[in-house]
């Protein structure tokens, strides 16, 4: 435990080590950390103050440093910030990926989608390949791991994992992989197919970094009555559209005990967008808006009634198809 006189520093100093460096590098790394500014006051403070973990990788941490230095990574203070810089320097590329989840009745090779990537040269990869050695040998935790795919070949999802950064290598037409891997106790890891596979669409989402930059105002009716109500639809691509879909589909499989429902539809240009509010009658808003696109029921009002459903709807524009793709959760609210 660590104890200092000045009671605002013992609770920053207790949580750097507790939920930084004990969350991310494991027991010992705490403990050593602790002995170094126990044993050295002004040294614990210096770790504390430029994000160092311990005294043996402050050293490891400079080298890196002075090998960043002049390179796009020179500013990056840990490797975390490694992987996500240059987020502008991106090229679409199309990533044939071997889908295989009979249990959710989705089953294909030749799925390939068109992926938006940051791209690297072969000497940022070397950059990173070091950077990341240096945080695997003090991580006890985690791990990261790299991976080499050739966008020719078939990219088996086995490789994502939850938390990865893909990259682009432009050099040699190559994928690259960066995957977090937790290291968990036997008795913690899931194995249910159905979070293995949201697992896989979140890591494509989330590795991709394929974020809606442009939004589309458009209205829709609701079923009540004829009221309609103008919102903004981000733009999303096919894959995105596939990935989110998807990905609430496998929700519902896991939320059906309690009366969830989810369904999904495409509309073309022309016809008209028609989104449930409620079996209770209550209407929504122009003000009632979540996140942008999601429109919500207001629950708050009849809260008490008994067997009424409420629904959040998510709309988005897809590019590749000139449709909008349209999610409709309902639930029962007691």
């Amino acid at each position: 435990m660590i104890n200092v006189q000045d009671k605002e520093l013992d609770v920053q100093l207790n949580d750097y080590n507790q939920f930084h460096i004990g969350y991310n590098y494991g027991i010992e790394a705490s403990d050593e950390f602790e002995s170094d500014l126990n044993r050295n006051f002004e040294l614990g403070m210096y770790l504390y103050n430029n994000n160092f973990i311990s005294k043996r990788k402050m050293i490891d941490d400079i080298v890196i440093q002075a090998l960043f230095k002049g390179t796009r990574f020179e500013n990056c203070s840990n490797f975390e910030a490694v992987l996500e810089m240059n987020n502008y320097d991106r090229k679409e590329v199309s990533i044939q990926i071997l889908i295989d989840a009979p249990e959710l009745e989705i089953t294909g090779s030749g799925f390939i989608p068109p992926v938006s990537l940051r791209c690297i040269s072969n000497q940022d990869i070397f950059y990173i390949r070091s950077a990341m050695e240096v945080e695997n040998k003090y991580m006890n935790n985690k791990q990261y791991h790299l991976n080499r795919v050739s966008i020719d070949e078939v990219l088996p999802y086995g490789l994502l994992k939850p938390k990865s950064t893909l990259f682009y290598g432009y050099e040699d037409n190559t994928l690259y992989i960066v995957s977090e891997i937790e290291i968990e106790c036997p008795w913690d890891i899931k194995t249910t197919s159905e979070n293995k596979y949201v697992d896989y669409l979140r890591l494509l989402k989330y590795g991709s970094d394929m974020e809606a930059e442009k939004r589309t105002s458009i209205e829709v009716r609701t079923d009540v009555y004829d009221y309609q109500v103008d919102i903004e639809a981000d733009h999303v691509s096919a894959i995105e559209w596939f990935i989110f879909s998807r990905s609430k589909m496998a929700q519902a499989t896991v939320w059906d005990d309690d009366g969830s429902k989810i369904d999904i539809e495409i509309y073309d240009n022309h016809k008209d967008i028609i989104l449930p509010i409620c079996y209770a009658g209550e209407f929504i808003s122009s003000k009632d808006r979540i996140n942008g696109n999601q429109l919500s029921s207001n629950c708050d009002t009849w809260g008490t009634a008994m067997n009424a459903r409420a629904y959040t709807s998510y709309v988005f524009y897809i590019e590749d198809q000139e449709k909008y793709g349209v999610v409709r959760h309902s639930y029962y609210v007691f």
